[in-house]
This record gives C-alpha cells, sequence and structure tokens, in this order.
C-alpha cells in the first residue's frame, strides 16, 4: 500500500476536530454543517484517491472497466453543487460503496475493484450536470429485485425480479433518460417523472420513490440492497456481518412505518436541538425484523448513516434511535482521528454496568458517548411528560460516569479525545445534578 493511499484513504486532517467542543453535546447545527463539509471533502478525496490508483494499475487489470467510467465518475461527483455532493457522501449506500471500494484496493482485488467501481455511476447519472453527464453512456447492473438505484429522486426505477442482476446502460439526456437493460430493449424515462412514484413505462418497468419520515429528511427502508446485510453475530464487534452479500432475510417488504415515524417525532419534539442535528448524519432508518424475543438496534461502521432497529416499546425505540445516531456522529469524528490510541486493540475487556459480558476499552469509549446523549434524552422526555425526572435518567448517567473512570484507569487518548472526554465530563456533571433534583 502506497504511503499516499494510506493517508489519503484512512486518515485525513485532524483539522475539522478544531472546533469539537461545539459538536459533542447537540447544540451549535452552524458547526456541525461546517464539520460535515469537511467530511464531504473526504469522502470526495477518497474517491478521486482511489481512481487514481486504479488508473495506475488499468494496464494490468481490465483498463477498459478501471480507467475511463470510474475516472469520469469521480470528477463528474467531484462536480456537483455541494448540496448534492453532501448528499450522496452522507448516504449509508454510498458510505458502503467507499468502504468496499478501499478494502478492494488496498488489498489489490483489482478484478473485482473493475466491477464494484462501476456502482459509482448510479449516485450520479440521474443529477442535472448537463456538461459532465449528458450524452454518456454509464454501465452498471441492475440489483438483486430488478431494481435500478437513483438517489437524486430517492427512488429506485424497477425493472422487476426477472431482469436482477442484468446488465444496464443509462445515457442522460436533456428531457429524457434512456436506459437499456441487457437483451430488454430500452426505456425511455421522462425527468419530470422521476420524482412521481408509480410512474409506469407502459411496460412492467416503473418509478418507486422511497419513503420519507422526519418531514421527508429521512429514508424509511430496507430496499437498497446494499444496506441488506447479512448478519452473523450483532454483540461481536468485528465479526457482526458478512461484508459483502445481501439478503432479504429479516427485512420486512412492507413494514409499518407508524412505529418509525411516531418515534423519531418524538425524538425531535422531546429534544429539537438533536432533532436538527439527526438528519444530517442518519439518512436511513432500516426497518429489520430479528425475530421472536429478538429486538436488534444497531449500526455499522461500513454503513455509516444507516440505522438498523426493530419495532419494539416505544420508549424503547425512541432511546435506540438517540443511542444509534451518537454512534454515527462519533464515527465521522473518528474518520480524522480515532480519538483514543490504539482504538482497534481490544484485547483488555472490562466490565460495564450496561453489558453482562466484560467490553473492549474501544466499546466502553463509544459506550460513555453514546449513553451521555440517551441520558439526556430521558432526562427532556421525563421533564416534558411528568415535570420531573424519572430514575433512568440518573442511571444512563451514572453508566457513562462510571465508563469515563474506566477509561482513565486504562486509556490514552489523542488531545482530541482528551477534549472530548473533558466535554462529556461537564456535560456529565450537569445531567446528573438535573436528574437527582
Amino acid at each position: 500500500m502506497s504511503t499516499s493511499l494510506h493517508h489519503a484513504v484512512t486518515t485525513g486532517d485532524a483539522s475539522p476536530l478544531a472546533r469539537l467542543q461545539e459538536l459533542v453535546r447537540p447544540s451549535n447545527t452552524a458547526s456541525m454543517l461546517r464539520f460535515l463539509a469537511e467530511v464531504v471533502q473526504l469522502q470526495v478525496g477518497k474517491t478521486a484517491t482511489l481512481a487514481k490508483i486504479c488508473e495506475a494499475a488499468a494496464p494490468r487489470y481490465r483498463s477498459d472497466q478501471l480507467d475511463s467510467q470510474f475516472l469520469l465518475a469521480a470528477k463528474c461527483f467531484a462536480a456537483l453543487p455541494p448540496a448534492r455532493r453532501q448528499a450522496i457522501s452522507l448516504h449509508p449506500a454510498f458510505n458502503y460503496w467507499l468502504n468496499g471500494m478501499q478494502r478492494l484496493v488496498l488489498s489489490h482485488e483489482f478484478e473485482k475493484a473493475a466491477e464494484w467501481s462501476q456502482q459509482l455511476a448510479d449516485f450520479i447519472w440521474a443529477e442535472d450536470q448537463a456538461g459532465l453527464l449528458m450524452g454518456r453512456t454509464w454501465c452498471s447492473r441492475l440489483d438483486d429485485r430488478g431494481g435500478l438505484r437513483c438517489p437524486a429522486a430517492r427512488a429506485f426505477i424497477e425493472f422487476g425480479q426477472r431482469c436482477a442482476g442484468l446488465p444496464v446502460a443509462i445515457t442522460p439526456e436533456p428531457a429524457q433518460i434512456r436506459i437499456e437493460v441487457e437483451n430488454q430493449g430500452a426505456v425511455y424515462l421522462p425527468r419530470e417523472r422521476l420524482r412521481s412514484d408509480g410512474w409506469s413505462s407502459g411496460s412492467a418497468v416503473r418509478v418507486a420513490l422511497l419513503p420519507l419520515i422526519a418531514c421527508d429528511q429521512i429514508e424509511c427502508s430496507a430496499r437498497d440492497a446494499g444496506l441488506r446485510v447479512v448478519w452473523r453475530d450483532i454483540m461481536n464487534r468485528t465479526k457482526a456481518i458478512d461484508f459483502f452479500g445481501t439478503t432479504m432475510a429479516t427485512y420486512p417488504e412492507n413494514p409499518a412505518l407508524g412505529p418509525y415515524v411516531g418515534a423519531m417525532d418524538k425524538v425531535m419534539r422531546v429534544w429539537p436541538e438533536l432533532g436538527m442535528e439527526l438528519p444530517l448524519m442518519t439518512r436511513v432508518l432500516v426497518p429489520t425484523d430479528s425475530g421472536a424475543e429478538q429486538r436488534r438496534a444497531a449500526t455499522l461502521p461500513s454503513r455509516n448513516g444507516a440505522i438498523y432497529v426493530d419495532l419494539d416499546d416505544p420508549s424503547l425505540m425512541e432511546e435506540a434511535l438517540v443511542h444509534e445516531h451518537a454512534h454515527i456522529k462519533l464515527r465521522y469524528f473518528q474518520y480524522f482521528d480515532p480519538l483514543m490510541r490504539e482504538f482497534e486493540n481490544e484485547t483488555l475487556r472490562v466490565q460495564v454496568p450496561w453489558r453482562p459480558d466484560p467490553r473492549p476499552l474501544p466499546g466502553i469509549f463509544e459506550g460513555v458517548f453514546v449513553y451521555s446523549h440517551v441520558a439526556e434524552y430521558a432526562l427532556r422526555r421525563s421533564l416534558a411528560e411528568k415535570g420531573e425526572p424519572e430514575s433512568r435518567a440518573l442511571l444512563l448517567a451514572d453508566w457513562a460516569r462510571q465508563g469515563m473512570d474506566i477509561l482513565a484507569q486504562h486509556s490514552q487518548f489523542s488531545p482530541n479525545g482528551v477534549e472530548l472526554l473533558d466535554r462529556l465530563a461537564s456535560w456529565n456533571v450537569e445531567l446528573r445534578r438535573m436528574a437527582a433534583h
């Protein structure tokens, strides 16, 4: 692995965390927006670096695929307006694609990288960038259900199960988009119909808009194949899933949206500052059904920006959304600085109050961060509903305090990590004082 690749893809610049104190506790939307603009720049830079590495490898590995389309798609991606770059860069399906591309390139699996790289076109083909996209034919494949991703419209173009996995060529034109599936003929999709749910070409092809919640800011769907992960052991931090692969198991095709809408609306109403921050980073709720007597609430580093959550008691669903969103936020901080020395080292495990099994120090660090958020939410909810704090808020704040005590004994942190812990400690003092009254 080259030094430049390692730096561009895995470290980044620590400067975006210069105002970390303003980002830890939800309060300053302007500072968070500035920080996320830095995340987007990092994502664009990673994509460009990977494209250049693949260009250098092209003479040896299927140059026609590794060279032209990926390089042009990366260039088009970088040239999109800031709002559109952000919408794509922070989407968990894009994060999954980028993490997969990085994994394949770093392991020198360029044959697989050639095919994987084509997916970048899925994210940009419907953008209105006449100078870069018009008249160019983009090659991709339909997904496992015969669909073509269309993030610009938060939709899928559905060709049906019989077309699953088939190659597809997409040619944007000023007034319409020509989409040709191998051996199926061409479909001409008027641009104004991209956001028309249920629009049909007269054949079996139709536009299917994704369900949106939280004032139409967050997708609530398991439609994207890249987000339908194969779960192995959710309690194992390093072996929870298969990185590649997709499944329909545990993902209801037509989930009841009401409980998800209710839980998200409650969170945004009880804690308005969090309600403004949450949709900036949490872009998709993925409804899951883990089976009898099981309740899943999870996020994944490879698909940052997605929360996987089962139907549950409303109050527990609310807390799960706050908890998992905090994981997403912390991971974005760690794009620039792991914050904790030897963050990948999970050898030492210590008993914590929130889990029956001893936890590695990185997991305890994450626990302190997320339970600080959940403690404030529980406190705000009890004050809003009962006019007084409930014991659960103090319990959660105590958990976070105990976690900080463990970290103080066993861990070392970067300067940014020290600053983050200082902010968490002062936040904890305030929460415990308010929860005790």
